[in-house]
């Protein structure tokens, strides 16, 4: 694992293409399956609601347990021999077990809030977030005692890890939610200094959470009954056949696309004008300042893009749309701050071309998700593909409240410290759009199965439940 994210360190911006690449070949093979299933045949296997997971809780308990176990090694060795045990063989293998624990976390914490939210288990994407950053947290946390230069950054994760562990001990279900949300929202806050693009740990968890949500939401669409889908399309084309016919003008589809365009225009165009304006001088505002903009901005068009259709007599556009409006803006204040970033720095503070390759590599999979978000809600297809999506734009939107690249101000100023707490806001923003409005966690309405598939009946009752 050390041999990998080294070379992943030495390729620095390919280190995105490398962990992006199999991720995305995986999505491409998921949609082409889905494309071959006109009769519902090669749906993945899913644990059906009220299946045992204890396999799953042992699997969670032990990478909580065995990080907690692993994490102090470094700082009890030192104690006790009284000097550095870097040079140690037991030791190098502990840091190895370490690696593993945090890396399989990663991976194995988005499936495991899958299949906790398959079975109605309460605040289950927050346990399966908790399992994701525990590890990494403890190991942040232990690496600044060690290097004998304990920030103040690391406090909010050690509580952050200190609250997840009462949140899982917690009977009572509101207070249950605050303490999870919260020490999720600690520990991201704690990792926010490490966790730049070209840092590998942090980019696989992204695309892990964005792949397992995007999986999520195609196997729960793919198992909803054709009939009733058919439909529900049948009623809603009639419908909006009915009002073009009866006001002689514009459907309502058209009026929403045509006010998510001209919303997203108007506020794309008024970034422009203030990063000219304000942020193009030798005296610029900080990026932070730019970033609180582009939020209001993004925003703004997301409320305008819900309530403008009423201006024309149409009904408003769904939470979706707005969303869809949000992170597109939002995407276009990324790109223009990367654009307009210094140089890139790598790990050796080099600024050699291969390093400056990050920008046009972030840029596009920004772009290429924001339009892949627009497109898939305006045109109602393929939109199980959106949680991935969030998640490769994720990466550039994360830069934009930071004057330069993967490098803070030294010391803990009040702006490096405004810094980390709107990566960590925008961070919390993106992966509530990918989960409650893109993904799973949406409420979907209850319809009634067909007899004919009790199979399929369940599994729609379940999501509807969801």
């Amino acid at each position: 694992m050390i041999f990998v994210y080294l070379g992943l360190f030495f390729a620095e911006w390919f280190a995105f293409v490398v962990l992006f690449l199999p991720f995305g070949v995986l999505a491409l093979a998921e949609l082409v399956r889905a494309a071959q299933l006109p009769g519902m045949e090669g749906v993945p296997s899913d644990d059906p609601p009220g299946a045992r997971l204890t396999r799953w809780h042992v699997v969670a308990a032990s990478l909580i347990i065995g990080s907690m176990l692993l994490t102090p090694i470094p700082i009890a060795c030192d104690f006790i021999s009284g000097s550095s045990c870097a040079v140690d063989g037991w030791y190098v293998v502990a840091i190895e077990a370490t690696l593993w624990f945090m890396t399989f976390s990663i991976l194995f914490g988005p499936m495991y809030a899958m299949r906790l939210h398959r079975q109605r288990v309460h605040a289950a994407e927050l346990i399966g977030l908790g399992v994701c950053l525990f590890p990494a947290t403890l190991w942040i946390a232990i690496a600044s005692i060690t290097n004998g230069d304990p920030q103040l950054w690391s406090a909010p994760g050690v509580a952050g890890a200190v609250l997840f562990l009462l949140g899982l001990a917690i009977p009572f279900r509101w207070v249950k939610t605050v303490a999870l949300a919260s020490s999720c929202v600690m520990m991201l806050l704690a990792l926010a200094e490490f966790s730049g693009p070209s840092i590998s740990v942090w980019l696989l968890t992204a695309i892990a959470m964005g792949y397992t949500v995007f999986r999520a939401e195609w196997k729960l669409s793919a198992w909803e009954p054709s009939a009733l889908v058919q439909a529900s399309s049948q009623e809603a084309a009639a419908s909006d056949s009915a009002d073009k016919s009866m006001r002689g003008g514009w459907s309502d589809r058209t009026v929403q696309i045509a006010s998510f365009l001209v919303v997203n225009v108007v506020c794309i165009a008024t970034l422009l004008l203030i990063a000219r304006v304000g942020f193009g001088a030798e005296e610029s505002a900080p990026a932070t300042v730019y970033a609180l903009a582009g939020l209001a901005i993004a925003a703004v068009g997301a409320l305008l893009t819900a309530v403008a259709p009423a201006a024309f007599g149409r009904p408003r556009s769904g939470k979706d749309h707005a969303a869809a409006a949000f992170v597109t803006i939002l995407t276009a204040a990324a790109v223009l701050n990367i654009l307009g970033a210094p140089r890139v720095m790598g790990f050796d503070q080099s600024t050699t071309a291969l390093v400056q390759l990050w920008k046009p590599v972030l840029v596009a999979a920004a772009s290429s998700g924001a339009m892949a978000i627009a497109l898939t809600t305006l045109t109602g297809k393929l939109r199980q593909i959106r949680p991935f999506m969030i998640v490769i734009v994720l990466p550039a939107a994360f830069l934009l409240p930071s004057d330069s690249f993967f490098t803070f101000l030294p010391g803990d100023s009040v702006i490096a410290w405004a810094q980390r707490v709107l990566e960590t806001g925008i961070t919390v923003t993106m992966l509530a759009i990918m989960w409650y409005i893109f993904g799973p966690g949406q409420r979907r309405a209850r319809s009634p199965a067909p007899q004919s598939d009790v199979r399929h009946g369940l599994l729609a009752e379940a999501a509807g439940s969801s």
